[in-house]
């Protein structure tokens, strides 16, 4: 990958549509099929950004805090003296319910130039009321492709008297060490944190800037914290840029994707992406086991939503291109004695049914499956290419069938969701979308499902 493509990826994970479809051309036309479209169902959008003090475009999930608050961030706006970038930095924000429907925001928190800006990741909230995520640029020198607001950084934030305090625990340089992370943290029980770049690792690699790292970020004891860095991509069959989120299994391996390296094609020139394991060892160790080359034609292209673990140790994800007609995938992998199976639960067309996945998937106790496309779905909205959908994937005598819950009409429901669903403690679903609504910069809604 270029560096222009890259830099292009930075901006705006929307960029990522674009940079990936000059590999989709080798993929059948649409193709036109009927999806059943569920909206009778309950939605409801609970609160609408207005890309001022309050935020706008919002990429990450909104997650639950233990009084029933939703949290979140937006990946611009704020305080528009605080930033230079589209007017504000971002804020970490909360909603909280309210009698009248809607959910009335409060900031906790705007960032700055100094401490980073545009939070794109899902945040991570602990049982001390600390929360952390990520943002993809500030904090470092002026590097990362001559970018003047530096490699992003992870970072913490603590409740004090006068609402939270922010604590830079690791700002990347772009070097060894990772750059430019785009995805939430996870935390062990020894409270470590993990996470990957999309960029830094081996600089010799990837255009000279960097195929990403997988990292751990471990307290030192004295209030702060120090890195690992556990794997460092290549760009090659090991796969390269990873865009998501890490899960851990009980046995402390870690799995994730990447967007590109693994199988290389004409359909994928910079390879076509991989789920991967990392699995530690007594000597402190981290060794990478390739669990799934992605092939382009039918099973997907360019994973950028993470993999989720079921009960029965099965990984379940998305891909944002490829597939029949190139338009992203829904898949399981299932371990076997000497590999891992995969099965392929839909073949998007970029139509009613969606387009383009970005993001993981949720499941339900009864085996169904949830998700977003950042497109298709109502053509007639959103420049007739459709403003994105929420998906359900159910088996149906033995086979998997979709179903679009919701088809977004951008006013004023919103418009290409790009995170994961989050199920409530009332059994429905809660995202965001990037765009749209009343002011045009995104929303944070609730569906039955």
């Amino acid at each position: 990958m270029t560096t222009i493509t890259r830099n292009k990826m930075r901006q705006s994970r929307v960029g990522k549509r674009f940079a990936a479809a000059i590999t989709m051309a080798a993929f059948a036309a649409l193709a036109t099929v009927a999806v059943p479209v569920a909206q009778a169902q309950s939605f409801s959008v609970l609160h609408t950004f207005n890309g001022k003090a309050e935020g706008g475009q919002p990429y990450g999930a909104v997650i639950f805090d233990s009084a029933g608050n939703l949290l979140g961030t937006t990946s611009v706006a704020g305080n528009p003296n605080d930033c230079s970038l589209d007017g504000g930095c971002g804020v970490v924000f909360r909603l909280s319910a309210s009698t009248s429907g809607l959910w009335p925001e409060t900031v906790i928190y705007n960032f700055l130039p100094s401490t980073g800006g545009t939070p794109t990741g899902t945040l991570l909230l602990n049982s001390a009321g600390d929360i952390y995520g990520v943002v993809e640029t500030g904090g470092g020198a002026p590097l990362c492709g001559g970018a003047a607001q530096g490699c992003g950084l992870v970072w913490e934030l603590s409740p004090i008297a006068s609402g939270y305090q922010e604590s830079a625990l690791q700002i990347f340089d772009n070097g060894s060490d990772g750059g430019i992370p785009y995805s939430a943290v996870i935390a062990d029980a020894a409270g470590n944190l993990y996470g990957t770049t999309t960029s830094g690792g081996n600089t010799s690699a990837c255009g000279g800037f960097g195929c990403g790292v997988v990292y751990r970020l471990s307290p030192n004891g004295a209030g702060g914290y120090a890195e690992t860095v556990l794997y460092t991509f290549n760009d090659g069959s090991d796969g390269s840029s990873p865009y998501a989120s890490l899960i851990m299994d009980t046995a402390g391996n870690l799995y994730g994707t990447t967007f590109q390296g693994g199988h290389f094609s004409k359909i994928c020139a910079q390879g076509c992406g991989v789920v991967f394991e990392l699995s530690p060892s007594a000597s402190g160790a981290w060794t990478e086991s390739v669990i799934h080359a992605f092939q382009g034609n039918p099973d997907g292209v360019g994973p950028i939503g993470g993999v989720v673990l079921d009960a029965s140790g099965n990984l379940w994800g998305t891909t944002g291109y490829g597939g029949s007609h190139g338009y992203g995938t829904v898949f399981e992998l299932t371990p076997q004695s000497s590999a891992w199976k995969e099965t392929l639960l839909h073949s998007f067309t970029g139509g009613s049914d969606g387009n383009g996945p970005f993001a993981s998937v949720t499941l339900d106790s009864a085996g169904n499956v949830y998700g977003t496309t950042n497109a298709g779905g109502n053509l007639n909205a959103c420049s007739t290419g459709g403003c994105g959908v929420v998906f359900k994937l159910a088996k149906v005598n033995g086979a998997w069938s979709e179903s679009v819950v919701h088809a977004f009409t951008n006013v004023p429901d919103g418009s290409f969701p790009e995170a994961a669903l989050t199920f409530g403690s009332d059994g429905n679903l809660y995202g965001t979308a990037l765009f749209g609504g009343a002011f045009g910069q995104g929303t944070v809604f609730r569906v039955a499902p």
